[in-house]
């Protein structure tokens, strides 16, 4: 395996030799994942016992091992997709577009979600990643995860349009910071259902808007990430720089 710089590293390594790379695509030697006997390469966070687990808990928030990451992905999914529904004409989960290509030649095009509405159709891909790097000192923004998911779909072919559905991606840090083109994009629509008679309802005390709520749980999800994972180590009882 290559050496990869410090500062833009942050990986999993497993024992049993498979590498997994956390959501910016980088692996980093120096975390191990370790399997419990028995423990399966996908499923629970408890299949898996990280052996290093920092007192900020980066490696849980990044680590793909267990699936919690994904998990965290599918739940800003689902509640955001719950919640568009009232406000559009439609919303279709993990919908196949067959006419938009893949650039990284993926056999297939599966957003998390699209949009079906006369003002606001739209392809929304979501992320939910984690701002801090491995050295802590630098991070990560959202114009970069921004510009990956504009280059791997392609809507045109030979020069033409094969699809009128424009792509918005949900940019979200595990910190709640919300990419400014989403949270456009759910403004417009709010907007529009207001102007309809169907404006988003906020809880009592809680998110005021799409925008808000995606934010929220993409914290709430982190934070249940790293509270499962400090849980597991102090059973463990291995921690780096932490509690003991």
């Amino acid at each position: 395996m290559p050496a990869i710089p410090d500062s833009e590293s942050c990986a999993t390594v497993c024992q049993n030799r498979y590498v997994v790379r956390d959501e910016h695509g980088h692996s980093h030697p120096g975390d191990t994942c370790v399997s419990k006997p028995g423990g399966r390469k996908r499923g629970n966070m408890e299949d898996k016992v990280p052996t290093i687990l920092d007192a900020k808990g980066r490696h849980a928030l990044v680590c793909a091992v267990g699936g919690s990451t994904i998990m965290r992905h599918n739940f800003v999914r689902d509640v955001l997709g719950v919640a568009l529904r009232p406000l559009v004409s439609g919303v279709q989960w993990e919908r196949y577009l067959p006419d938009i290509e893949r650039a990284d030649g993926g056999e297939k095009s599966r957003l998390d979600l699209v949009v079906r509405d006369p003002k606001h159709a739209a392809m929304l891909d979501i992320v939910v990643f984690h701002p801090l790097q491995a050295c802590l000192r630098k991070v990560y923004a959202h114009r970069p995860h921004e510009s990956k998911k504009f280059a791997r779909y392609v809507p045109t072919k030979d020069g033409r349009r094969q699809s009128a559905l424009p792509l918005v991606p949900v940019v979200v840090s595990t910190f709640g910071a919300l990419n400014e083109t989403a949270g456009a994009y759910f403004a417009d629509i709010e907007r529009t259902a207001q102007s309809r008679g169907k404006a988003f309802v906020p809880a009592v005390a809680g998110p005021r808007d799409l925008g808000q709520l995606v934010s929220l749980v993409a914290i709430l999800e982190s934070a249940s990430i790293v509270a499962s994972a400090h849980s597991q180590r102090r059973f463990a009882g291995v921690f780096v720089g932490g509690p003991s």
